[in-house]
């Protein structure tokens, strides 16, 4: 009887001491687990692309730059900024709109990086070449890329300050393209934007060799209402060239300028309104439906 007993504490002592070293064991490996995942053991960078596919950096140039204060893998996680390393990133690039870092499982860095969609293409009195975002942000080009969008020509920025266009015409332009981009028949039609010294506007269609003037932002529905009825009503009667000039800046009418001698026709980027035919022309043969404005808008004609 008391030998049944030995041996069965022996069995339940060598299962205890079995449980011990498991647990002793899996101990040490979650202890160097966790002074592993201190240190920062890989970076890995993810550039989003504009909707047109376009990358704005390449990601081996973000690595390179956030590596040039100092080598970021074996350092202490507590001893990275990341914080800083956003500021780093958006300083060095104008097209990034957003950084996201944050450290992943097992020290990994995680960089994420969103891009600013391109709004409209600038061209500046002083002949420089820019673009916006959607918050007017000014952009510098980027090598071998068209984008699908307006050009704003003639825009009069801050001195010697291209990034800062002046708030005036900022805010114009802002009305005028908001509502031009909630259309898609505008989207299209409208491809470049001049802007006068009385920071009034301009417009130059995708097709038609004329010129729209539009005069101030105020009532820029009821303007893109005549404009529609007019080019509904009239313009396939008499051809789409049949115009020079088309003018919305008086209140209820339009007043039309037929073209006068051959070559007379507004001047206009045509390499941008190339590029901007190939992309649109076979979507704005047909005009789409729209609800017609109140009042039947009045057309002169001058000879």
């Amino acid at each position: 009887m008391i030998k049944s007993d030995y041996g069965h504490l022996k069995n339940i002592g060598a299962a205890l001491l079995f449980i011990l070293l498991f647990l002793g064991v899996v101990l040490i490996i979650k202890l160097f687990m966790n002074k592993k995942n201190k240190f920062c053991t890989a970076v890995h960078i993810t550039v989003l692309p504009l909707k047109n596919g376009t990358k704005i950096v390449d990601e081996r140039n973000i690595f390179k730059l956030i590596h040039t204060k100092q080598k970021l893998e074996g350092n202490l996680l507590d001893s990275i900024k990341l914080g800083d390393i956003n500021v780093q990133i958006m300083k060095a690039y104008p097209w990034v709109y957003k950084v996201n870092t944050f450290f992943k499982r097992r020290g990994v860095l995680e960089a994420v990086i969103y891009p600013r969609e391109v709004y409209a293409k600038v061209l500046a009195t002083d002949g420089t070449i820019g673009y916006v975002d959607s918050t007017f942000f000014v952009l510098p080009t980027l090598p071998n890329v068209f984008f699908e969008i307006p050009l704003i020509n003639n825009v009069r920025i801050a001195p010697n300050h291209f990034m800062s266009m002046q708030p005036v015409t900022k805010q114009n332009c802002k009305l005028l393209l908001a509502a031009i981009e909630q259309n898609d028949f505008w989207r299209a039609q409208i491809t470049q934007i001049e802007v006068d010294t009385n920071n009034e506007f301009v417009l130059y269609p995708l097709l038609g060799n004329h010129k729209i003037i539009f005069g101030d932002v105020s009532n820029i529905d009821d303007k893109l209402n005549r404009l529609y009825s007019f080019y509904d009503k009239v313009l396939p009667r008499v051809g789409i060239n049949y115009y020079r000039v088309i003018n919305l800046s008086f209140n209820h009418q339009i007043v039309a300028e037929k073209q006068q001698l051959k070559g007379d026709e507004p001047t206009v980027d045509k390499i941008h309104q190339q590029k901007m035919i190939q992309k649109w022309s076979d979507k704005i043969i047909f005009l789409p439906k729209k609800r017609r404005t109140s009042h039947k808008p009045q057309l002169k004609k001058i000879i």
